[in-house]
């Protein structure tokens, strides 16, 4: 399936030309307000797999919520191909849509860093947190979109570590038996625009 050049843009990277556009219908989820935006991309000069780029926490400009939207630059379709080339996009080949899903966007001040088995390494602010004793903040828990499915939304509990000197403030839940979901603050703590500081 080609990207329709009606509609779409063409933008040039690392000196290949590819079309993107979005899809020309919004998704029901879309309709209800919930974020998630996608658009699809594929080389301009060949029929290659389709690229599907999804920006889970970013609203649609012109759905109910689209006051909170943020508009899609070419930089970050850009960057968008690059990451997905690396991971194994076959853009020169027919074969099933490849999806990639874009990361570490800031959804109500906070940052994903991604979703792991419980006692896993993975990387909050620079530490395992496993590592280290957690200390609850003893805040209300946010309401927080799963990283890979971002109509499921879960309470994440506040939670801070001293490791190097250094106190690391996340915000942790379990989104299934065992399998936890870690974000941390988009601004670094102590930063004006800090979604969380300490007193």
């Amino acid at each position: 399936m080609a990207v329709r050049k009606t509609g779409s843009r063409r933008i040039v990277v690392d000196g290949v030309t590819f079309r993107w556009r979005f899809p020309h219908r919004p998704t029901q989820d879309q309709k209800d307000g919930w974020p998630g935006v996608r658009l699809t991309v594929q080389p301009a000069k060949c029929d290659g797999a389709l690229l599907v780029v999804v920006f889970p926490h970013r609203f649609l400009m012109g759905g109910p919520c689209g006051g909170w939207g943020k508009p899609v630059l070419p930089s970050e379709v850009a960057r968008a191909i690059r990451e997905a080339l690396a991971a194994g996009w076959r853009a020169d080949q027919r074969s099933e849509p490849f999806v990639w899903l874009v990361r570490g966007q800031a959804v109500g001040g906070w940052k994903s860093c991604g979703v792991v088995i419980e006692g896993r390494p993975i990387d909050v602010g620079g530490i395992n947190p496993w590592a280290f004793p957690w200390v609850s903040l003893q805040q209300p828990p946010v309401e927080l979109p799963h990283p890979a499915y971002p109509n499921q939304c879960h309470k994440m509990w506040l939670y801070e570590v001293e490791a190097a000197g250094k106190k690391i403030v996340f915000a942790a839940g379990e989104l299934s038996p065992n399998v936890w979901g870690f974000y941390v603050p988009a601004e670094p703590p102590g930063s004006p625009d800090a979604a969380v500081r300490r007193a």
